[in-house]
């Protein structure tokens, strides 16, 4: 089992360096949540991008 396996991370502005912090934190099996009031498109890119890996991840 991965060390973050079942934790959950919350992304805020995933529109450039923090979409690949979302997307390594999900390769290593962590829920991910998004918020990013001012890039609503980006934000939901980067949770179908967590969720086409296999992984749960809301955005709000």
């Amino acid at each position: 089992m991965r060390r973050i396996d079942g934790k959950t991370a919350l992304i805020k502005g995933p529109a450039r360096f923090d979409r690949a912090i979302a997307l390594g934190l999900a390769e290593e099996l962590a829920t991910i949540g998004v918020n990013d009031p001012t890039d609503l498109e980006a934000a939901e890119e980067v949770v179908n991008a967590v969720k086409a890996m296999g992984q749960a991840a809301i955005f709000w």
